[in-house]
């Protein structure tokens, strides 16, 4: 005769975090990361249809295997630096290395140095990641690896924005209630302070 909700429905999870992202915040541009898993992608649909509803876009969704553990190549991909060939500013950056570094050995370490000082392409506001602890605390060191900020205090982007050679853009990362483990904390630290 009785029922009795025990967690967040995905709607009331996505209708939450997009009027946080889009309405108080003024974040426009997400990105979504999911576990190709029921949880996962009922998440995604519910956060894509919530982010437009609010007149925001979800520019990229973006579904991984469940027992993934090596998101760098995802990451990757996702700001740019998997096929640096295809990028407009790599091939100018590569074409006045050849024409200037004659040495063969000189040119190859100085085409080596440019592709690590290549900018991420942050076309994105937010991340949306549905998935769990295990997952998140893997995920979140990879972004930073590739210069996807997710710092909010401004100390601290300060120091990034000295280091950087490009202007550093921060990115809100968002979770639903999987998130919702002691271990985010404990393993991926300083990656996830700033997560809602």
């Amino acid at each position: 005769p009785y029922v009795f909700r025990l967690m967040l429905t995905a709607r009331a999870q996505a209708q939450a975090l997009a009027e946080l992202a889009v309405r108080r915040r003024g974040l426009e541009k997400a990105v979504v990361l999911y576990p190709e898993i029921p949880y996962g992608t009922e998440l995604k649909g519910a956060f894509l249809a919530e982010v437009e509803a609010r007149g925001g876009t979800v520019v990229r969704a973006v579904g991984y295997e469940a027992d993934r553990t090596n998101f760098a190549p995802m990451v990757k991909e996702l700001v740019g630096r998997a096929q640096v060939e295809r990028r407009a500013d790599w091939r100018e950056v590569s074409r006045a290395i050849t024409r200037e570094v004659q040495d063969p050995y000189r040119r190859a370490k100085a085409l080596e140095k440019a592709r690590k000082e290549l900018s991420p392409v942050v076309e994105f506001d937010v991340i949306f990641v549905p998935d769990f602890a295990r997952s998140v605390t893997l995920l979140a060191p990879a972004l930073a690896a590739e210069d996807v900020v997710t710092a909010c205090d401004p100390d601290e982007l300060a120091k990034i924005q000295k280091v950087s050679p490009w202007v550093v853009k921060p990115v809100l990362l968002l979770g639903g209630n999987g998130w919702d483990d002691p271990a985010i904390v404990e393993k991926a630290g300083r990656y996830v302070e700033c997560a809602v």
